[in-house]
């Protein structure tokens, strides 16, 4: 195996006698099963090769075929209950597979998604990071939650709420962050463009300003200071023209408020006149909460903690999955 190829090296057979040895009575369904994830993985195209939970769940793995594959799933293990190693063996697979029936499930029905509404107005808010303004009342609030680990998905301990507003020349968001510490706040990967500011106190902001979910997305984070970092598909060379933002420190408390321009983003669905409830943008916002939790500057109780709007447990932050969708209301 290791560098070598055989052309000549009989695939189907191969795989027939591993499903054989593997899983004894279930292995007809899983010799289908198997063949299913090879077959859709190798004969689908997705466009212009780019990754993305569209290319995986409507090309490669249509919601109709996963349905194909839970079948088989079940039928296996009914078939290995009463062998205990065929069913161990099955077991060790289970939460894969189980995570991605899951994850097509949701992906076709749009269920355990948080969506953000954005509400026109016709004059913006100041940006001076306090949320003040009366137009940010117009806006319905959504809530953070736990990203990953075992709180994953749980309400954090120290509560985010997030707002979304728009006018005819670009987006406003404005963001609430509960913290106990805010004369603590960590800043200090400043600049632009600091390859480490998200080990700050930050907000980020994932964007597909297409509605296709294709795989395009722009990522900013800004921190406590105000100084960011923007890419578009992890190209640092496209910066954010015309992007403003303002903090604010409270007793209990820091905020901030965010102005991105249309203009910014070349490849953008802007909302026409009249009728924008018609354009969907999708993305996903996270906090990362350091403050008073690193060992030099960490007071009693005090924990790092990192949020989403959306999560499905991803490590990485821009994983496209968890992008959920962004209405324009008016």
């Amino acid at each position: 195996m290791k560098c070598l190829w055989n052309p000549d090296f009989p695939v189907d057979a191969a795989i027939a006698v591993f499903c054989e040895r593997l899983f004894g009575p279930a292995a007809p369904p899983m010799r289908e099963l198997i063949g299913l994830q090879i077959s859709r993985w190798e004969e689908s195209r997705w466009p212009e090769g780019r990754f993305s939970p569209r290319a995986i769940y409507e090309i490669s793995f249509p919601r109709e075929i996963v349905r194909q594959m839970e079948t088989l799933w079940s039928r296996a293990r009914a078939a290995a209950a009463g062998d205990p190693l065929v069913t161990q063996r099955l077991d060790y697979l289970a939460p894969d597979l189980e995570d991605f029936f899951a994850e097509s499930r949701q992906w076709s029905e749009k269920t355990g998604v948080t969506p953000l509404l954005l509400q026109k107005v016709g004059d913006p808010p100041v940006l001076d990071g306090q949320l003040d303004d009366p137009v940010w009342a117009r806006a319905q609030p959504v809530s953070f939650i736990v990203a990953t680990g075992p709180d994953q998905g749980k309400p954090p301990r120290y509560p985010t709420t997030l707002r979304g507003l728009w006018t005819p020349d670009g987006l406003w968001f404005g963001f609430h962050m509960t913290e106990p510490a805010p004369d603590r706040l960590e800043t200090g990967h400043g600049g632009h463009d600091h390859g480490e500011i998200w080990w700050d106190d930050n907000v980020e902001i994932f964007l597909d300003p297409t509605g296709e979910q294709a795989g395009e997305f722009y990522q900013i984070i800004v921190n406590a200071e105000g100084a960011s970092l923007d890419n578009r598909n992890k190209d640092l060379s496209w910066e954010c023209e015309g992007l403003r933002a303002a903090t604010f420190r409270g007793k209990d408390f820091w905020s901030m408020e965010l102005f991105l321009p249309f203009a910014a983003f070349p490849n953008a669905r802007v909302p026409p006149p009249g009728a924008a409830s018609r354009t969907v943008w999708y993305g996903n916002f996270t906090r990362h909460r350091v403050a008073d939790s690193r060992s030099q500057n960490r007071a009693e109780g005090s924990r790092r903690e990192y949020q989403r709007l959306n999560t499905t447990g991803s490590v990485t932050s821009d994983n496209l999955a968890d992008f959920g969708p962004i209405h324009f209301t008016e």
